[in-house]
């Protein structure tokens, strides 16, 4: 079936402390839901158990989903210094077709709700290493970097690995495939110069000539091979 972030339920698997971690997408499409987070070993007859430790506290996670991090639909693992990390992923990208239906709510909630990292210990203790305080968390980040890592645009995890005795984390940060959208909602647009305005008009004619959306008929008034000089 088609989830919440177009990927498939089961997200990442990494073996820690002797046991198997799984994270599970829960959201299904059209109703984003934050990620679960499962615990897993076999005893001596090789029969498998499992623990939920992020998902439905109804079901008796000691975490809510997402660790707190409602948009968080799913999080990659990696094991450093004797933790277990644990990076948030958002997917904001599933929010910009709403745009062009005229709604902006999603994109904000997503841009409102960057990116979070957290570790979890032996014992599946989980500490935020960055983030903002929340109810889960109260005391906020151990680290000194809150949501973002800094930017609201660093929506997402994309990988963690373990170099030279340090633990470097690589995100997805949303800028430029948000800016043509975000620049209508901070202003951006009243700080463009004459050029840029120029090129921006002259890049959608290419684009409209290109798809091929003005009929023959109508191109000898449109002269969309002409270029745009705002001199005029």
């Amino acid at each position: 079936y088609m989830d919440s972030i177009f990927g498939g339920s089961i997200w990442d698997i990494i073996e820690y402390n002797d046991k198997l971690y799984i994270t599970v997408v829960t959201g299904k499409n059209g109703n984003k839901q934050a990620f679960a987070l499962f615990c897993g070993e076999p005893d001596e007859n090789g029969e498998w158990s499992y623990d939920l430790i992020a998902g439905n506290e109804a079901d008796g996670a000691e975490y809510p989903f997402g660790l707190g991090s409602d948009r968080s639909g799913a999080a990659n693992l990696m094991v450093y210094d004797g933790y277990l990390y644990i990076g948030g992923y958002n997917d904001p990208m599933l929010a910009l077709p709403e745009v062009f239906n005229g709604s902006f709510e999603s994109l904000y909630k997503d841009l409102n709700s960057p990116v979070c990292l957290w570790r979890l210990d032996e014992n599946n203790d989980i500490e935020m290493v960055a983030g903002e305080a929340n109810e889960v968390f109260p005391e906020g980040p151990i680290g000194n970097m809150g949501a973002g890592f800094g930017s609201n645009m660093n929506q997402y995890v994309w990988r963690m690995e373990n170099y030279n005795g340090q633990l470097y984390v690589g995100t997805f940060d949303i800028t430029g495939l948000a800016y043509p959208l975000a620049q209508f909602a901070n202003g951006d647009i009243f700080k463009m110069t004459k050029e840029e305005w120029e090129s921006q008009l002259n890049y959608i004619k290419q684009v409209i000539d290109n798809l091929g959306l003005i009929p023959e008929s109508d191109k000898d008034i449109a002269s969309t091979g002409a270029s745009v000089d705002l001199a005029t």
